[in-house]
Order: C-alpha cells, then sequence, then structure tokens
C-alpha cells in the first residue's frame, strides 16, 4: 500500500475510530512516536499502543490488518502496552503520546498511574544501582 503522505494524529484518530469499535478487546489505544510529535516524515511508519483485553494472538494480526485497511498503508507498528516490559517506553507513550480511543477511561487512568508510578521507581532505584 501507498503510505498517505499527510496524517496527523487527529486524522488517524478518526479513520481508526471504526477499527476501535469493532474490536471490543482494545480497551484503549494511543499513537506515540514521530507522528505523535509532529516531526514525522513521508517515510515515518505508523506507531500505535493498545491495551487488549483478553489477548489472543488472532486478535492481534486481525487487528494490525484492519488499522492497515483503515490507514491505507501496511508500516503500522502495532504494540500491545499490557504486554510490555519497557517500563521507559510505556512512560513515554503516555506522557508525549495520543490518546486515539478508550472504551475504559478507569482502566486507562488506573494503567497509566500504575505505570508512572513504576517508572519513577525504576528511576530512584536506577540512581541507588548507579551511586548517584
Amino acid at each position: 500500500m501507498k503510505p498517505e503522505t499527510f496524517l496527523t494524529p487527529e486524522k488517524i484518530r478518526d479513520l481508526t475510530l471504526p477499527v476501535w469499535r469493532a474490536f471490543p478487546q482494545v480497551k484503549f489505544a494511543y499513537l506515540y512516536g514521530s507522528l505523535a510529535r509532529g516531526d514525522n516524515w513521508i517515510y515515518s511508519d505508523v506507531d500505535i499502543a493498545v491495551y487488549l483485553f483478553p489477548e489472543k494472538p488472532m486478535h492481534l494480526l486481525d487487528l494490525r490488518a484492519a488499522l492497515a485497511r483503515a490507514l491505507k498503508r501496511d508500516d503500522i507498528d502495532l504494540l500491545i502496552m499490557n504486554h510490555t516490559n519497557n517500563i521507559i517506553l510505556l512512560e513515554a507513550i503516555i506522557r508525549e503520546g495520543v490518546l486515539l480511543f478508550e472504551r475504559d477511561p478507569d482502566l486507562r487512568q488506573q494503567f497509566e498511574s500504575e505505570t508512572l508510578h513504576q517508572a519513577i521507581d525504576f528511576r530512584e532505584q536506577r540512581k541507588q544501582i548507579m551511586g548517584l
């Protein structure tokens, strides 16, 4: 598929809304990376992070295919937030990303709060280990 040359977070939100509605296991979704920051260029991929429950492998494949069709491009980088151990990446997604969709605001807020607290704890532990 030929990439859409001018995608904004708002356009991505609008184009993906039918996808989120069709996948009830997606509880919330973020756009992150260069498109969310606004420093993208023609070869930038589309970085999307989702919280899935229940998480099943086929859901991921079907979801990625549906997003590719909705955005008319196949350079979609899909991250499952509740299956990622990279706390620093999750913190960046929460702080700098653009919320595309939420089905469960309470779950999102709880996940964000826990993740940000874990990131703070991680940084403090790292400082102690490094003797800073």
